[in-house]
């Protein structure tokens, strides 16, 4: 008995302190750091910089070109000064960013969104299974299995059943009330970043399930229509993805915003045409990021 106490104490007193070191996991914001910096200050942000982002830096504790550059692109995804400075208000977002990140991965749940505009949860997997209830386009469950075609999910704290054909692990979600861009790869949130879609109440960008294919996208495009006073409009973009071919809607770069244009309220008054615009690296990121095909949800 006393051995079994030992071994549960034990394992109480590691937990803490792994809890303690996870905690700890955190940036002094009462020192800039700089292109040129060096130490273990510099190691932890460029850890904290790969949680967050998709960099992959090297954790040697050098600020050399690729973390300033990793740097200037968390500032840009977060509406921040890019200047590569990390200083009180980049040091504190990226605190506060890799404290939510983590809350996010500790469940350890592979996630799937829906992708039908109204889909049946059911009691068993199978169609013939009693609908317990019903679920719409764009809502993200947790999956804990899956037998045959058919994921197992949790409904008012009980276990269900959705077919796979309308719940996907890779998809990208447009939310229109938050202005955000969520792409998931293999259930788990890989990217995500502020975007500016059509205008309200006058080009919104289209709410339903689409799918974008590897194959209709291309570089160097210029986009062509017209603005509503009848003049035509030509602007040149990078990286086109589209998701609705018949109108010519998709995601794309639109480097003739500035960062601090990426906002929520931005589309109630200066949107799209009805794409979906993207900070430059974050399409560029998407674009060299895409499968063969993914679901594309836009909710509002």
């Amino acid at each position: 008995m006393k051995k079994i106490l030992c071994s549960l104490l034990l394992i109480m007193v590691l937990s803490f302190v792994s809890l303690q070191n996870v905690q700890a996991e955190s940036l002094k914001c009462n020192v800039n750091l700089r292109y040129g910096s060096t130490g273990e200050e510099v190691k932890v942000l460029q850890t904290m910089l790969n949680k967050v982002t998709n960099c992959n830096l090297a954790v040697d504790g050098s600020f050399g070109s690729l973390t300033n550059n990793c740097v200037k692109t968390f500032q840009a995804q977060n509406s921040l000064e890019v200047d590569g400075i990390v200083g009180i208000n980049t040091c504190s977002k990226l605190n506060s960013l890799v404290g939510k990140t983590s809350i996010v991965k500790s469940t350890g749940f592979k996630k799937g969104v829906v992708t039908g505009d109204v889909v049946n949860i059911r009691k068993k997997p199978s169609m013939s299974g009693k609908i317990l209830k019903t679920v719409e386009l764009g809502k993200v469950f947790n999956i804990y299995g899956e037998s045959g075609n058919w994921y197992k999910i949790k409904s008012d704290k009980n276990y269900a059943y959705i077919s796979k054909d309308y719940l996907k692990k890779v998809a990208i979600i447009v939310d229109i009330s938050e202005q955000k861009l969520y792409l998931y790869k293999d259930g788990v949130v890989d990217f995500t970043t502020s975007v500016v879609t059509g205008m309200k109440n006058r080009h919104d960008t289209p709410v339903g399930s689409y799918v974008l294919y590897k194959a209709n996208t291309a570089t160097d495009v210029t986009l062509r229509g017209y603005n509503d006073n009848g003049t035509r409009y030509a602007s040149h973009v990078d990286y086109w993805m589209p998701f609705v071919m018949s109108r010519g809607i998709g995601f794309h770069d639109a480097t003739w915003r500035e960062v601090e244009e990426f906002v929520a309220d931005r589309y109630t008054y200066d949107g799209s045409h009805g794409c979906v615009n993207m900070m430059y690296q974050d399409a560029q990121y998407l674009y060299n990021n895409l499968p063969e095909s993914i679901s594309v949800v836009v909710r509002n």
